[in-house]
């Protein structure tokens, strides 16, 4: 049974798994030695159907890709749902409200849980999210609760972890929370094979890492090494890399190297059907 936080805890925002009991198995992840899997990030009809065509496994579903994902609107997860059903592809969908950082109000909460209670009931394999402290820590008052109410579908914490400075201690807070997958790449930026590989060893299958930042076919190859290392995850365009702000937990935005997965482009990236199959390729 997960814990149950209060805000007023003390110093949890400072280090919030100090002295609690022995975390508890989390029986819902993938098996270390089971099949690899690709999932592609899409934010436009176009972009799922190249997906899906050829060769995605999941497919994570968003709007404002070049923001890194927001909520996408109703209607589209109800049409990605019904598209995925017949492709037989599992999608889950983003919950974040706007871009920038990580650190919600009250307000911007109960619009997350109002979105996952929807996507949730339209059909959704599962939810992709999260919430940050303003140090950067995981936020384990709202993650519980965005958790909670994802019910029995699994939640995947995506790359506000990688912000974290205390990355296997807000690890462990993830999985006593329940968390069944991680989206990184170790770090901020592109994804580290030495970060993730650290990651891995760490998680011993406790959690189910999705490897991200940047993938493609050229950089997937050193990740495939990592034992333990099974999830796959990228947009999969063809646009040139560059750089662009990325807000921190705090709010400020700093200049990172530019992904090919998010970018300042004037519209949302389309997958390209080319890259999907080369990745999809090289993790058989």
């Amino acid at each position: 049974m997960n814990r149950s936080f209060n805000a007023q805890e003390e110093n949890y925002a400072t280090d919030p798994v100090a002295n609690q009991e022995p975390l508890p198995e989390n029986q819902n992840v993938q098996n270390l030695y089971g099949p690899r899997v690709l999932e592609i990030a899409t934010s436009t009809p176009a972009s799922l159907l190249a997906a899906l065509e050829s060769g995605a496994d999941r497919i994570e579903l968003c709007a404002a890709l070049t923001t890194g994902g927001l909520t996408p609107d109703q209607a589209f997860i109800e049409y990605a749902v019904s598209t995925c059903i017949t492709y037989r592809v599992p999608v889950v969908i983003m919950i974040r409200p706007r871009p920038g950082s990580f650190v919600y109000d009250s307000r911007e909460t109960t619009l997350m849980l109002r979105s996952i209670a929807l996507a949730r009931d339209a059909g959704a394999s599962g939810l992709v999210g999260g919430a940050l402290l303003r140090n950067g820590r995981i936020d384990p008052v709202q993650t519980q609760r965005f958790v909670e109410a994802a019910e029995e579908l699994p939640f995947t914490f995506h790359r506000a972890f990688d912000q974290s400075p205390e990355q296997e201690k807000d690890f462990d807070l993830l999985h006593q929370l329940g968390v069944q997958r991680l989206l990184t790449g170790g770090q901020q930026g592109p994804a580290s094979p030495e970060a993730l590989r650290r990651l891995a060893q760490h998680s011993q299958g406790r959690i189910s890492l999705i490897a991200a930042g940047g993938l493609r076919p050229t950089t997937l190859l050193p990740l495939l090494e990592i034992p333990g290392l099974r999830e796959f995850h990228s947009a999969a365009t063809a646009a040139a890399t560059a750089t662009i702000a990325t807000p921190t937990a705090a709010g400020p935005a700093t200049k990172q190297p530019l992904t090919l997965e998010s970018s300042a482009y004037a519209g949302d990236p389309e997958a390209d059907s080319a890259t999907v199959s080369a990745l999809k390729e090289l993790i058989k």
